[in-house]
């Protein structure tokens, strides 16, 4: 016999004469054995003059002095403010592309150099060390601005290099959950329980929890952040869901998540899909945290790296 403290009952734990306490069981699968969408570049190089091999055509400055040097684009920075060089790139609005630049301070020191693209700081770079980043937007005006910048004190030298704008396929993944799980409407737990969390950080990640706080009663919800915007799907506000609250409960849930859109699915059945996300978190590099907070045991746990629509996700999900 074994007796607990808590609204719902745990694997036994066998004891010799004094107590023991269990750790908490985990499972990480590491990012090498999950699947992640690679980029398919579909359109051309939208960039004018992104090498910088002879010159610095196609890029504009208000303040800063341009040039180009051993293929590089030098922005030197003779004031305490920061400078840049810009380029207007046309876009198709709606459509998904990827946005590449290598930055690099020179050895004069400064404090960083870095791009900015829809209002996305990215390619920041502190040192003489290149740094090299990509960012996958949707966008959503016809014409954008992609700014180069030096911050930092008088006499900065900011670097640049293979500065690329391409439109690519939509990326996707689609995950499918199932099993049993135990679980109390507590109406004070959010994430009762926690089915997966593939998270780089607070703010960029894809999780997916089944709800009982408040007046919410085992609705399970879906989400994605990026950039800490959040956007989500789930199954009521404040109501009942799928799952009553029990011992060993049968569940199967599956999801869609996207650069454009994010939807889930629960035995069998879709929800509506959120069309308002603009970009897919890379998670491509970050481990995935299974059942963190769960108890019961799972069935099967699947990934793809592409979209199973909604039609897939109600068929993975039955």
């Amino acid at each position: 016999a074994q007796v607990e403290a808590g609204l719902t009952p745990s694997s036994y734990i066998p004891t010799s004469g004094s107590t023991v306490t269990r750790a908490a069981e985990t499972l990480t699968v590491s990012a090498a054995n999950m699947p992640w969408p690679t980029p398919v570049v579909i359109g051309s190089e939208l960039v004018t003059n992104g090498t910088f091999d002879t010159d610095t055509s196609g890029w504009s400055t208000s303040s800063a002095d341009l040039s180009a040097v051993s293929g590089e684009l030098q922005i030197s920075n003779q004031s305490s403010s920061p400078v840049s060089a810009y380029q207007s790139i046309s876009l198709t609005i709606g459509k998904v592309y990827a946005v590449e630049v290598t930055s690099r301070l020179g050895g004069g020191g400064g404090s960083v150099a870095r791009a900015s693209f829809f209002g996305n700081i990215f390619a920041a770079a502190n040192s003489e060390t290149p740094v090299t980043e990509t960012i996958y937007i949707v966008a959503s005006s016809s014409l954008a601005t992609l700014s180069l910048f030096s911050y930092g004190t008088s006499s900065t030298e900011a670097y640049f290099d293979n500065v690329s704008v391409k439109e690519i396929n939509p990326l996707s993944v689609s995950i499918q959950m199932d099993g049993r799980m135990t679980f109390a409407d507590d109406d004070s737990n959010a994430l009762n329980p926690y089915f997966f969390n593939w998270e780089e950080n607070s703010s960029n990640r894809l999780n997916s929890f089944n709800r009982t706080n408040g007046t919410y009663r085992g609705a399970v919800q879906f989400q994605q952040r990026i950039n800490n915007v959040n956007t989500s799907v789930g199954e009521g506000t404040g109501s009942a869901g799928s799952y009553t609250e029990g011992v060993n409960v049968p569940f199967n849930i599956a999801s869609r998540h996207g650069s454009t859109f994010i939807n889930g699915a629960i035995d069998g059945t879709s929800l509506t899909a959120n069309t308002t996300p603009t970009a897919l978190p890379d998670l491509s590099t970050t481990d995935l945290n299974l059942a963190s907070d769960f108890m019961g045991t799972i069935g099967k746990f699947r990934v793809w790296s592409n979209d199973l629509t909604d039609t897939g996700i109600e068929e993975a999900s039955t």
